[in-house]
């Protein structure tokens, strides 16, 4: 089962992805020429490198889980983190705009 440290970690790749893909991406912030780069390549492409928040966040969530956990793999919990990691966008999407947005 799925420790309720991992569901912290899960929420805070789910944060930083939503800040990235939202926020820090956009035109005047940090990261803005990235978002020029992510225009320029394939759709399939550039949603898990920051053009969707959902995608990105999974992507994250899916090599994070693998950086910090390799010594202790578990392939259901990995599951679980990039579902979790996921779902906490929506969740993060729900409170922000008031309804589904995808």
């Amino acid at each position: 089962m799925i420790s309720v440290v991992n569901i912290g970690e899960a929420i805070c790749f789910a944060i930083f992805a939503w800040t990235f893909s939202m926020i820090l991406i956009d035109g005047d912030m940090i990261f803005s020429r990235w978002w020029e780069v992510l225009n320029r390549l394939p759709m399939w492409l550039s949603k898990p490198l920051g053009a969707c928040e959902y995608c990105f966040a999974g992507q994250s969530a899916l090599w994070g889980y693998i950086i910090i956990h390799h010594s202790q793999y578990n392939v259901l919990e990995h599951i679980m983190y990039v579902s979790i990691t996921i779902f906490s966008i929506a969740i993060i999407n729900r409170i922000i705009y008031g309804t589904k947005n995808t």
